[in-house]
């Protein structure tokens, strides 16, 4: 049995297949953001006992960004993440300090899980004030929150949001290497 999803205003599928697999495919370039929608997906399936295998396919340039997530060793295993993620959302300020482009950079550049990363951080940060792509300092939204300073304004605050949002994924999910 194949059950199909998809997301209002966005270009994304999610299928779930007979494997128990979930399937997500972006047109999009490759977007931290994008990869959300299959892990919350595969989150929730997990904590209701099906235990699957997700994938997210995008895109950069002529590239296929491929990442697995494996099933979760127990549905408490994926309950618990799921809790984390609404307490952020239910304790946080308006935003909390971080942005999902500029914290993936800095964790996609980090050498070191334990130890705070200054050329990772440097890297972010031009990512988040880039003159050459549109940056997330552009997005209307980001700019009014930060108030033009940026989600590196407190990097120990940053670091940690960024570790408790995009840590349980990077843990349970892994990039296929692509030509």
């Amino acid at each position: 049995m194949e059950t199909t999803l998809s997301y209002p205003g966005r270009v994304a599928l999610i299928a779930l297949t007979s494997e128990k697999r979930a399937l997500n495919f972006s047109h999009s370039s490759f977007a931290a953001k994008h990869l959300f929608p299959t892990w919350f997906t595969h989150l929730l399936l997990c904590a209701a006992g099906e235990p699957v295998t997700s994938v997210n396919i995008q895109r950069k340039d002529t590239k296929l960004i491929i990442r697995h997530f494996q099933p979760m060793a127990s549905a408490d295993d994926a309950k618990k993440i799921l809790a984390e993620y609404l307490d952020i959302y239910f304790s946080a300020p308006p935003l909390p300090p971080y942005t999902p482009k500029v914290a993936w950079a800095y964790l996609e550049n980090r050498h070191d899980e334990a130890s705070y990363d200054i050329a990772a951080l440097e890297k972010a940060a031009k990512l988040w004030s880039s003159p050459f792509n549109y940056s997330e300092k552009d997005d209307p939204y980001y700019a009014a929150v930060f108030s033009g300073k940026g989600p590196l304004e407190n990097k120990e605050e940053f670091i940690a949001m960024a570790d408790r949002i995009f840590g349980p994924l990077r843990t349970h999910s892994f990039e296929e290497k692509t030509k």
